[in-house]
C-alpha cells in the first residue's frame, strides 16, 4: 500500500492521424526508447459529483482545477495494484498525487475517507508522505458532495522515454473508449468511442521544455498542440446523448397527444361549435330586440 508517488510537470497534447503517427515513430528511435512493457491498456475511473461539478468546472478552463480517479494498467484482479490519483493543474503545470493499493482497498478507502471512520481505519505504519497524500484525497472526497465513480475511460497507450532522461516522455493513446456501466477495473474493454478510430492522442510530458529535434518534427509534419481532455470529451458526448434522448421523448409525447384521442378532439370541436351558435343566436336576438323597442 505504500509506493506513493508525486509528479510535477507540463503536459502538451496533439491530435494526429495514422500517417503522422507512422512518420513520428520512424524518427523517435533515434532519440527515445520504448517503454519495456510495450503497448498497455489503461483504465481510468473518474470520480465526480452527481451534477458533474469537477468536469464542468474543468471545461471552463480555470487557473486551478482537479480530478480524482482510480487508474490501472491493464485488467486487474482483486490482489493486483491500482493507483488512486488526485490530479491538479494550476497555471498550466500538472501536479499529481497518487497511492498504490488494490482495487478493494481503494474502494474501502474512499468509502471511509468521505466519513468519520477514516481515523480509526488509518494505518499508523504509513510514511508521512503517504499520509499527506491520503489527507489531500480525503479532503477532496469530503469537500465535494456525492463524489463517486461516474465514468470509466479505457485506451491503449504506447510510451517512449528520452534516452538518458526518463523525465521526458511521449505517449500515444488510441482506441479511446468510455462508458457509464460496469464501473470497475476488471470487467473488460468496451464502450463508446471518444474520438474517431483513426485518430491518436500524442502527449508530451516534460519537466522543462520540448527538445529542438521534436520541435522540428512537429513543424515539418504540421502537428499543432491542442486542448483535449478525454474525460471532458466523454462528458460532452454523454450530455449530447441525453439531450437527444429528451428531444426524442418530447417529440414522441407530442405525436401521441396529437393522435391519441381524435374522438375527444371531435367532441371538443362540436361543443365549441354549439357554443358559438348559441352566442350568435343571443347576439341576433339582442339586435332584433333593440330595433323592436327603439
Amino acid at each position: 500500500m505504500a509506493n506513493e508517488m508525486k509528479f510535477k510537470r507540463y503536459e502538451v497534447k496533439f491530435k494526429i492521424n495514422r500517417s503522422q503517427y507512422e512518420k513520428i515513430q520512424d524518427e523517435l528511435r533515434e532519440h527515445m526508447t520504448p517503454d519495456k512493457h510495450g503497448r498497455s491498456t489503461i483504465f481510468s475511473l473518474y470520480f465526480d459529483t452527481s451534477d458533474y461539478r469537477l468536469i464542468r468546472r474543468s471545461m471552463e478552463h480555470p487557473d486551478y482545477k482537479e480530478k480524482l480517479r482510480l487508474r490501472s494498467y491493464g485488467l486487474v484482479s482483486q490482489e493486483q495494484p491500482v493507483f488512486l490519483e488526485l490530479k491538479k493543474k494550476y497555471d498550466k503545470v500538472v501536479y499529481k498525487r497518487r497511492i498504490e493499493m488494490t482495487e478493494p482497498e481503494a474502494v474501502e478507502f474512499c468509502r471511509r475517507a468521505s466519513g468519520e471512520q477514516y481515523t480509526a481505519w488509518n494505518h499508523r505504519q504509513e510514511s508521512y508522505s503517504d499520509r499527506q497524500i491520503k489527507k489531500e484525497i480525503r479532503y477532496a472526497l469530503q469537500f465535494y458532495p456525492s463524489l463517486k465513480p461516474r465514468i470509466l475511460l479505457s485506451y491503449e497507450r504506447e510510451a517512449w522515454y528520452e534516452k538518458g532522461n526518463h523525465d521526458f516522455r511521449i505517449t500515444f493513446d488510441q482506441n479511446l473508449l468510455w462508458r457509464e456501466t460496469d464501473l470497475d477495473l476488471h470487467t473488460g474493454v468496451f464502450g463508446k468511442h471518444i474520438i474517431p478510430e483513426d485518430e491518436i492522442i500524442m502527449e508530451v510530458k516534460t519537466g522543462m521544455g520540448i527538445p529542438l529535434w521534436l520541435t522540428q518534427i512537429l513543424t515539418r509534419e504540421k502537428i499543432y498542440k491542442t486542448s483535449f481532455s478525454k474525460y471532458a470529451t466523454a462528458y460532452r458526448q454523454k450530455v449530447v446523448a441525453e439531450m437527444a434522448e429528451k428531444a426524442f421523448e418530447a417529440t414522441v409525447e407530442q405525436l401521441l397527444e396529437e393522435h391519441a384521442a381524435p374522438s375527444q378532439k371531435t367532441a371538443m370541436s362540436f361543443e365549441e361549435g354549439r357554443r358559438t351558435r348559441e352566442k350568435n343566436h343571443r347576439r341576433r336576438n339582442h339586435l332584433i330586440g333593440g330595433r323592436k323597442y327603439a
